[in-house]
């Protein structure tokens, strides 16, 4: 997960923000979004492509920063490389 911290002196209108994300990748092929909510009702965009890979952008639930989440299609690890480290 990414952490981008917001700068408490500056508004931030998560609905607004979400929008122009989605806008941005709405139609920029081979990208795809679509707009939401999380599961406490904050604005959530979601960015995705047809082979899986896929991000979700919202603000955390402490409303401090915007987390953004990537997932991707399983691949197989080269020998020697553990899915329990950091690279």
């Amino acid at each position: 997960m990414t952490r981008v911290t917001l700068s408490p002196e500056v508004p931030y209108d998560g609905n607004e923000v979400t929008q122009d994300i989605a806008a941005q990748y709405r139609d920029a092929s081979p990208y795809h979004a679509r707009l939401g909510e999380t599961s406490d009702g904050e604005p959530r965009v979601q960015v995705f492509q047809e082979t899986g890979e896929d991000h979700l952008l919202s603000r955390s639930v402490d409303k401090s920063t915007i987390e953004i989440v990537s997932f991707s299609p399983c691949f197989t690890l080269a020998e020697g490389m553990s899915p329990s480290e950091k690279y």
